[in-house]
């Protein structure tokens, strides 16, 4: 018991002696220290390290080779990096700087590119023929074998890198696996690994911080290609990594000029700085702009454009004409109840539409919609009405796409396609309803014009109509139109004549009225009533 504690406590003393002896012990004389390379290349048997006579290595040299571990810790996530060995192998020829290895078969494994090389010189000893033969008995270390390894292994460590270290005591941790000692060894390995890891991450973070502070700042400039007079001229520059910007400013000129003068922009924000040209670079003309940064670094890096390649900026006379009364955006809804039979005989719909429209004015398209509707409608043949047969009966939920193309500045021609459910009391009929629609406008898109159109829809009927709007009374919009349809049921063909009048309560909404008479015959005949809402904005 007294052995295995005074063991023990020798093994820790002398660990413990490590972190004060290494500093003074660097100042030894470093040509018996062990030396430290990788594998760089390896071509088939030919193994290719880059350690070579510049380090110290004889003619022929054998090196231990470790085999580099990487992981990433599963609770901290912190990379822990370590290295195992995985035997020695024979350099058999050396150069300068680089030496090649061909008999490595004795490795546990194939050597790759990567992994460690360590090379240690054998220390010069006296001849021992030479020594005198002592005439006293010598004395013999009576400790166990494994405590004089141990304290040898300290002495060898004394002055050495981490690798170094950490490589000793693994040698002799694979030769005493057994011993009491292994746990306290095994505890200072872990701690000289635990510190290679923070060196290599302190390196590495170093080398990345270098390699972003040398990089190009990363930049989004806002610089408008044209403005008017009475417009600001204002630049905005957002900077990722404000920290590295010590000024950021605008180089502008008048195009054709050849000097350039700079306008410092202001910090706005934690990442942004901006500025706002005087009322001297509005004038009408084109301007040539830059704009660029100091960095902490020195460097002097363009943002945008270049003094070469400037950006331009078109400065244009300000127009004072009023501003259009609408804009892109336009909402309609419209809900009409039509009647060709007064009286008990059903031959009437209700219609209620909504649509959205936005104007594009991109080439050819001049606008986009979409809508939806719902149709319900009863009637019948005349002969089958008159003689008191049950009207049939039809509905229609649907949803509708269109476009208009701009065929000229008052020419639109407009498509329409439609998609819904087909019901009612005619089972041959329910299913699905498709329909098109194609219209025509001569005149202004929001405002007076004639319209020519067609519908052909399935399971309901088909009609045609010319409406004539008028825009001419301020706030006050008016329609007329004539309508051939043969709905609500595709039976004979029927004549609408409406007119609508409304009152527009603001420049965005306005509410209309309609009113009409329906006749297929001279003695088949019923009104219109409907509403309808314009929004636009």
């Amino acid at each position: 018991m007294e052995s295995r504690f005074y063991r023990t406590t020798a093994a820790v003393a002398v660990l413990a002696g490590v972190a004060l002896l290494a500093t003074s012990a660097q100042a030894q004389d470093k040509t018996a220290h062990a030396v430290e390379g990788v594998v760089v290349q390896v071509q088939g048997q030919e193994v290719i390290v880059d350690l070579g006579r510049d380090r110290g290595l004889p003619g022929q040299s054998l090196v231990q080779v470790y085999r580099r571990v990487e992981v990433k810790h599963p609770i901290s996530h912190k990379v822990v990096v370590d290295r195992f060995p995985i035997g020695a192998m024979l350099l058999e020829q050396v150069g300068g700087s680089l030496s090649i290895a061909t008999a490595w078969s004795g490795l546990s494994r194939k050597p790759e590119v990567g992994d460690f090389v360590v090379f240690e010189p054998t220390p010069a000893r006296a001849d021992k023929a030479a020594q005198p033969v002592p005439t006293e008995p010598v004395a013999t270390d009576a400790r166990a074998p494994d405590l004089v390894a141990l304290d040898t292994t300290f002495g060898r460590t004394l002055g050495r890198p981490l690798t170094d270290r950490i490589a000793l005591w693994e040698a002799w941790l694979t030769a005493w696996p057994d011993s009491d000692l292994a746990s306290t060894v095994g505890g200072e390995l872990g701690w000289l690994r635990e510190k290679l890891a923070m060196e290599r991450e302190a390196v590495a973070a170093a080398d990345a911080d270098k390699a972003r502070l040398g990089a190009d700042l990363e930049a989004l400039v806002t610089v408008p290609w044209a403005v008017t007079t009475e417009q600001p001229l204002a630049l905005v520059a957002a900077i990722t990594q404000p920290e590295r910007v010590e000024a950021v400013r605008v180089l502008v000129r008048r195009s054709g000029e050849v000097r350039y003068e700079t306008v410092g922009m202001t910090k706005g924000g934690d990442c942004s700085w901006e500025v706002a040209l005087g009322e001297a670079w509005r004038q009408p003309g084109d301007l040539d702009v830059v704009v660029e940064a100091v960095r902490a670094d020195g460097k002097l890096q363009p943002l945008l454009g270049s003094p070469e390649r400037p950006q331009h900026v078109l400065v244009v006379e300000a127009d004072h004409d009023p501003a259009p009364v609408h804009d892109r955006s336009r909402a309609h809804f419209v809900v009409d109840v039509v009647d060709f039979k007064s009286g008990p005989i059903e031959d009437d719909y209700i219609r209620f539409e909504g649509d959205f429209r936005y104007k594009i004015d991109a080439w050819l398209l001049h606008s986009v919609g979409v809508g939806v509707g719902v149709f319900n409608g009863k009637g019948g043949t005349l002969e089958s009405l008159a003689a008191g047969e049950d009207a049939r009966a039809r509905e229609v939920s649907y949803g509708f796409a269109e476009l208009e193309l701009a065929l000229g500045e008052y020419v639109g021609l407009s498509g329409r396609i439609l998609l819904g459910n087909l019901g009612g009391n005619d089972q041959s009929t329910l299913g699905q309803a498709t329909g098109f629609r194609t219209q025509l406008r001569i005149g202004e898109y929001d405002g007076t014009n004639l319209e020519l159109g067609t519908a052909l829809t399935d399971g309901i009927g088909n009609e045609g109509w010319i409406t004539f709007n008028l825009d001419a009374i301020d706030r006050v919009p008016m329609e007329a139109s004539v309508v051939v349809t043969n709905l609500p049921v595709g039976s004979e063909l029927g004549v609408s004549l409406n007119y609508g009048a409304g009152w527009a309560f603001t420049d965005w909404f306005a509410l209309l009225g309609r009113v009409g008479w329906n006749a297929r015959t001279i003695n088949d005949f019923g009104p219109t009533f409907g509403l309808a809402s314009t929004l636009t904005w």
